[in-house]
């Protein structure tokens, strides 16, 4: 029996569609249409959030679109959003623990496969079954905007994987892998992926001796497949076409910008597929390339800022903004325009600082939300505060009486009743949780009061990014 398919959907039914009626065809001419078929359907409920992320209506046509085109398919439906990582990560353990199956395919609901997709997939998967130096396939091409004359010079040959889209992963590498990414797992998995935290991961990186590298679940499974020497291989013919220009990495024109509108998929016509083997010269080279590729990706200043790790830095070098003897430092989970998230910390720097009091503005439509905040130091001792709410300005005024600070520096965290931001579209690069707006910050210490506006601490930015960059 061919390796059973698993596909991840969310809320996307157009493009689900494509890449649905593209497996069906491509399953019908491979060497046994009889394969299972799993969907593993996100929910639009965030009990992280609390509220409902996206139309119900698109998880119901979500699923009538499988049971239509796959009427004897297999699906699990999440009771509750977990994200794309957690997703993938059920659709995982489904194929290589519930039913210990010797490799798998999984794909997401943004990419199109031609018909003989799965018929190359099986014979890459073929390959990596032998060769343990594979540990995953696919049969996307490793250059998706190479025309079609160049693909038919080197129709056989073997390329390195790019993006992890429709690709095979065998059970011998998952298990393997998953000892090095379990961690990160376990990190992510009481939060929604879009806001997931970087500290812990960013701890994770460390222990395996790689500075600040980006937070994604791809790439931590990619450096631990490089880290285990195994190469990631694909197709040098393009057998597949990524519609995805909407969602939560692309917009239309990063998607045209890149090429991926002019994808030429190559036609073997009637002919016999024969791929390469992996050589030993191309498996050091791909191992390095990948080595090299992968690491290089550091995280921007800016995001290091935001996701909190400069409380790990060395607070000398780090810009303040400074009045009447009290300093404060860039809040970490503010944005530019100081619009914060639903948990902030504020670091201060100040003797005998005894209150602290905030005015922020709220988006319109979401001041009702606003009946709860909770303020604590990070290591979760309560400090008390009162809350006002100006339904008619939209605004709010949090007044925070401090006890005895654990010492002259020293954080506040701040934590809202979850919300969505104003520039919350449910999809996209653009979703952030930023639920209010620094509009002052007054300080009372035993050198004096100061008042902060806005301003004072937006201008940090550039300074910071300079003291860590």
């Amino acid at each position: 029996m061919g390796s059973p398919i698993f596909i991840v959907s969310y809320n996307r039914p157009q493009y689900l569609r494509q890449t649905l009626e593209g497996l069906r065809a491509s399953v019908d001419l491979s060497s046994d249409p009889g394969r299972d078929v799993w969907l593993f359907q996100d929910a639009a409920y965030s009990s992280y959030y609390d509220v409902v992320k996206t139309d119900p209506k698109l998880i119901d046509e979500c699923v009538e679109i499988f049971h239509r085109i796959f009427p004897q398919g297999k699906m699990r439906r999440s009771s509750s959003n977990l994200g794309i990582a957690l997703n993938i990560d059920a659709a995982e353990q489904c194929a290589f623990v519930e039913h210990d199956n010797e490799a798998a395919i999984f794909f997401e609901d943004d990419l199109v496969p031609s018909p003989r997709y799965i018929e190359i997939l099986d014979r890459l998967i073929e390959q990596a079954l032998g060769d343990e130096r594979i540990g995953m396939v696919s049969a996307y091409g490793s250059n998706v905007v190479v025309t079609v004359e160049a693909q038919e010079r080197s129709k056989t040959a073997l390329g390195r994987m790019h993006h992890n889209w429709g690709f095979g992963l065998t059970r011998r590498h998952w298990r393997e892998r998953n000892e090095l990414v379990r961690p990160y797992i376990d990190a992510i998995s009481l939060v929604d992926y879009s806001d997931r935290p970087y500290l812990p991961i960013y701890k994770l990186w460390l222990s395996r001796g790689y500075g600040p590298l980006p937070s994604n679940q791809d790439l931590f499974k990619n450096v631990a497949t490089n880290e285990l020497g195994r190469v990631r291989i694909s197709t040098a013919t393009v057998n597949a076409k990524y519609i995805g220009e909407e969602g939560e990495h692309y917009t239309p024109d990063l998607y045209n910008s890149i090429g991926f509108d002019k994808t030429e998929i190559f036609d073997y016509k009637n002919d016999a597929v024969e791929l390469d083997q992996l050589s030993a010269e191309k498996y050091e080279k791909f191992l390095e390339i990948d080595r090299n590729a992968l690491t290089s990706r550091k995280m921007p200043p800016l995001t290091l800022i935001q996701s909190g790790l400069h409380l790990d830095l060395d607070w000398a070098k780090l810009p303040c903004a400074e009045k009447s003897g009290v300093k404060v430092f860039f809040p970490v989970g503010a944005m530019p325009g100081m619009w914060m998230k639903s948990k902030v910390s504020i670091p201060f720097e100040g003797k005998g600082i005894t209150r602290i009091e905030i005015v922020a503005d709220i988006p319109k439509g979401e001041i009702s939300s606003f009946n709860q905040v909770s303020t604590s130091f990070p290591g979760g001792e309560t400090i008390p505060h009162d809350l006002t709410i100006n339904e008619a300005q939209t605004m709010i005024t949090i007044t925070m009486t401090v006890p005895e600070p654990p010492s002259e520096r020293f954080a506040v965290d701040i934590t809202t009743l979850p919300t969505l931001s104003p520039f919350m579209k449910g999809t996209g690069a653009d979703r952030r949780q930023l639920v209010w707006k620094l509009r002052t910050m007054t300080v009372e210490a035993g050198s004096g009061t100061a008042t902060f506006a806005n301003k004072d601490l937006a201008d940090l930015l550039s300074g910071t990014e300079a003291a860590i960059g």
